[in-house]
This record gives structure tokens, C-alpha cells and sequence, in this order.
């Protein structure tokens, strides 16, 4: 106390001495309580909504997972049963043709196991192209350095 002025007097009236800083410091959050506990509480508030947002970006992260995943397996059998289609149908192609020759068919029926063929040749084609979407909708939702 005595360095901060050499008055006795200086000690209580100068802003700048170390016993008005102390007072000061004692005092202030009994006069601002009521400023200390809204801060308070709106930091509290502030804090719940932020781990309100982080389960929701969690849950919201395990939903997309999962969907493609699912998605994943659904286009994967799809696209199974649809190359067993696929083989069959290009069996017919050879039959069909083997019928004609023979003279047991005529020539539309020919035509259209090709074309019955072809159909499901893009059939497969488009069930390839979702699942690498659904593999590429997969990394996205695992965190694959996609910034939106």
C-alpha cells in the first residue's frame, strides 16, 4: 500500500493505488451478481443446445450410414437376381435361334429374345452404376473428405 503513494490520503481517492484496486476487486461481483449469474446461465444454456446439435449431427451420421449400407446390400442382390436374369436370357438367344433354324419359331421371336437380352444387359448396366453410387453415397457419409 505504501508504494502506491507516499499520502496517506492518495491511498483512496487515486483509481490507480493498490487498496482502490483491492476494494474494487472485492467488491464488483457482489454489485454485479445478478450480470454474473444471466452470464452464467446463458453459457450453460449455450453449452446444452451445442451437445443438443452434436447428438443430432451423431444420430443423423449413424442414419446415413446405415441407410447406405442397407442400400449397399439391397442394390448388390438386385443386381445378382439380375445378372441370373441376364445369363438366361442369353441362353434364350441361342435357343430361339436353334428353334428357327429348325423351323419351329419364326424370325420375331428371335428378335425379341435379343431384345429381351439387351433390356436386361442395361438393366445390369444401371444396377452397376447405382451400387457405385451407393458405394460412393457410403464414403461420403463416413466422412470421405467431402466438404459441402
Amino acid at each position: 500500500m505504501g508504494l502506491q503513494s507516499f499520502k496517506s490520503f492518495l491511498l483512496l481517492e487515486t483509481p490507480a493505488s493498490l487498496a482502490y484496486n483491492v476494494v474494487d476487486g472485492l467488491t464488483a461481483p457482489l454489485i454485479n451478481r445478478r450480470r454474473l449469474k444471466s452470464e452464467l446461465m446463458a453459457a450453460k444454456s449455450e453449452q446444452k443446445q451445442a451437445y443438443i446439435n452434436y447428438e443430432k449431427t451423431v444420430i443423423n451420421s449413424f442414419k446415413e450410414v446405415y441407410i447406405a449400407l442397407n442400400n449397399i446390400k439391397n442394390i448388390k442382390n438386385m443386381y445378382d437376381l439380375k445378372k441370373e436374369e441376364a445369363d438366361i436370357l442369353k441362353k434364350s438367344i441361342v435357343t430361339s435361334g436353334e428353334l428357327f433354324k429348325s423351323g419351329r419359331a419364326n424370325y420375331l421371336e428371335v428378335i425379341t429374345s435379343q431384345k429381351n437380352a439387351l433390356q436386361s444387359q442395361l438393366g445390369l448396366i444401371n444396377l452397376y452404376t447405382r451400387q457405385n453410387i451407393a458405394l460412393v453415397d457410403l464414403y461420403r457419409a463416413i466422412g470421405g473428405g467431402w466438404n459441402n
